[in-house]
């Protein structure tokens, strides 16, 4: 693949796959830990980074706000929140003193008769790109990240990179038409080197420093420096040349690039030429963001009139609340892909040709694809539609999860469902209200999940807040065999499960082995014969008890047992230690079941 010769991007760290929300705009009369307080405690809605759309560049920022801003991050922090801020590498000549300083420090990018280059960018009649090239450069544009590191952010969105005009001349003697691409790649290292050589994770070389940095410009070789990258601004709209269904198109082509973690501005950022995003729009556009690199929502943009949000109205809260709980459920399986993309460079968003490039007709599909190994999906992004046409690539049998995926309101949890087995090569019409991704899986599959009760995937040292780490002992896994019973599960920490159909024993055996010491995990397995089941042992005759209800099974005080979800047909099974550490699972069904997996 291109990133064995490229580079690989390091495994970010876990609270960059959780939902970023940015309080602004709309939600003025609220201070950012008021309303990230009322998402947490009062509506019950996940969250793990928080955009603050502060611009230390190309301006500076007012030192007088730093106490404050540094307050708020420590309050978010407690609560399990982490902060990212706005840099960019251009210079306003309005920033008085720090310009003067930069130009005659030779840190700015020059014309050919060696003054600094300037250009219009944004409301600033000119500014100056920094040059990265010269080291002395690098070094302050560094010293003014650790300023905001200092403030209690933990990343930023780094923007821009793409403007190098082709007639400057660098520090090094490169005029800007060579200098376009490679000037992208110092000033993404200039960020990397101070992290990894400043912050470093506890392995360097495979984990990313607990930051997490932004990236919307790229050239070859870029995922070596970044571990994000989003879209750009897209217009808040439907088409399809800038709006919801081209940042599906922009993701997977960088994906295939090689920078594995990619997403878009949910809600978009431009509405100059059409309204401001509709409540549908943003529902739909908030689905593509549960199953992109990165859930990032975005609260502010620039257009005619003021801009609407998905929390203005109760069913826009209902559904964000839903796919953030989706989001943050699906952890263990997107840290797991993260594990497979450091190992082979794949994406976590993947066109079909990754994996079906012998099927043209899946191919041709720029619109659905696969989410890591295990889920194909096809959002919804045309105005109005309820139905939803997906094509199944051929060679694999898929499952629909979509339609029977019921999602419980009080308590945030999914509860599997199954239909039927569909062969793959052929175009299937999925129902698709407001609130549904049409979405199948592979048969064979098992996908770890986080408990629902999970807030957020950073750590707390608010009691109040239920992280990641304090439900660590709690694993769910969704498990959808094939016809013939088989499913299986690699876990990036050499856990690993397995599901198989002995035949003469007429039973489905569950063998695992769990590398987390004294955690508990509940089984969901749909398939077409659970309603048949009648018992669950072990090899050595222990018997597992029937459970009085499911609620009664997932309470914290329950012991092993099972219970079959007949409307859903599933069966639950939980496995609490010492036995989960690793051990066989017997499934038998009654005389009535003759069918076969």
């Amino acid at each position: 693949m291109m990133t064995d010769q490229n580079g690989r991007s390091l495994i970010p760290p876990p609270w960059q796959f959780g939902p970023w929300n940015q309080f602004s705009d709309n939600q003025k009369e609220e201070t950012i830990v008021t309303r990230a307080r009322k998402m947490l405690f009062d509506q019950d809605i996940p969250l793990s980074l928080c955009i603050e759309p502060l611009h230390f560049f190309p301006s500076g920022v007012d030192p007088d706000i730093a106490p404050q801003r540094k307050k708020d991050h420590q309050e978010l922090s407690d609560i399990g929140i982490k902060s990212v801020g706005y840099f960019n590498p251009m210079m306003a000549l309005i920033w008085n003193g720090t310009y003067e300083m930069a130009a005659q420090n030779n840190y700015l990018l020059k014309t050919r008769t060696g003054e600094p280059f300037n250009y219009t960018y944004l409301g600033y009649p000119e500014v100056s790109q920094l040059d990265f090239t010269n080291p002395a450069a690098v070094t302050w544009y560094q010293s003014q990240l650790e300023y905001a590191i200092g403030m209690g952010f933990r990343g930023w969105m780094q923007d821009y990179g793409e403007y190098t005009p082709p007639d400057s001349v660098s520090n090094d003697g490169t005029d800007g038409l060579e200098m376009h691409n490679k000037f992208v790649l110092l000033y993404q290292n200039t960020t990397y080197d101070l992290l990894t050589r400043k912050y470093p994770s506890s392995e360097p070389d495979k984990y990313a420093p607990d930051f997490v940095v932004y990236v919307r410009s790229g050239y070859t070789g870029s995922q070596r420096y970044t571990w994000s990258h989003w879209t750009g601004d897209p217009t808040s709209d439907w088409s399809y040349s800038s709006g919801l269904p081209a940042q599906i198109v922009a993701s997977l082509t960088v994906g295939l690039s090689g920078m594995p973690y990619s997403g878009s501005d949910i809600g978009g950022f431009v509405w100059y030429l059409t309204p401001p995003p509709t409540e549908e729009l943003w529902c739909r556009w908030a689905e593509v963001g549960c199953f992109s690199g990165t859930m990032h929502e975005q609260g502010s943009g620039k257009g005619f009139g003021e801009k609407t949000h998905i929390f203005d109205t109760p069913e826009g809260t209902r559904i964000w609340r839903k796919y953030a709980k989706l989001r943050t459920q699906l952890f263990p399986y997107l840290y797991n892909t993260a594990h497979e993309a450091y190992q082979t460079g794949l994406p976590i968003m993947r066109h079909h040709l990754l994996d079906f490039p012998n099927d043209t007709q899946a191919i041709s599909q720029n619109f659905q694809y696969m989410f890591g190994p295990s889920f194909l999906v096809a959002p919804v992004i045309e105005d109005g539609r309820r139905g939803w046409d997906v094509y199944l690539p051929e060679g694999e049998t898929w499952i629909d999860v979509s339609s029977q995926l019921k999602y419980d309101e009080k308590s945030g949890r999914f509860l599997l469902g199954f239909t039927n087995y569909t062969q793959g090569g052929r175009v299937v019409r999925v129902h698709a209200p407001l609130d549904v991704v049409p979405m199948f899986v592979r048969a064979g599959t098992m996908v770890p999940v986080l408990d629902p009760r999970v807030m957020t995937l950073s750590d707390a040292t608010d009691q109040k807040v239920i992280t990641m780490k304090r439900l660590q002992h709690l694993l769910h896994l969704w498990i959808w065999p094939t016809e013939d019973g088989f499913a299986q599960l690699q876990f990036h920490d050499r856990s690993w499960w397995s599901m198989y159909h002995v035949i003469y024993a007429k039973h489905w055996e569950i063998i695992f082995n769990d590398m987390t010491p004294n955690r508990t995990s509940i089984l969901q397995v749909s398939a077409p014969w659970t309603e048949t089941v009648s018992v669950v042992t072990t090899p050595t005759g222990h018997v597992y008890t029937k459970a009085a209800s499911l609620d009664r099974l997932l309470s914290d005080d329950a012991p092993e047992g099972w219970i079959v979800d007949r409307t859903q047909r599933t069966l639950w099974i939980r496995v609490v230690p010492p036995n989960s550490s690793g051990g066989i699972l017997y499934i038998q069904t009654s005389s009535s079941y003759t069918g076969f997996g």
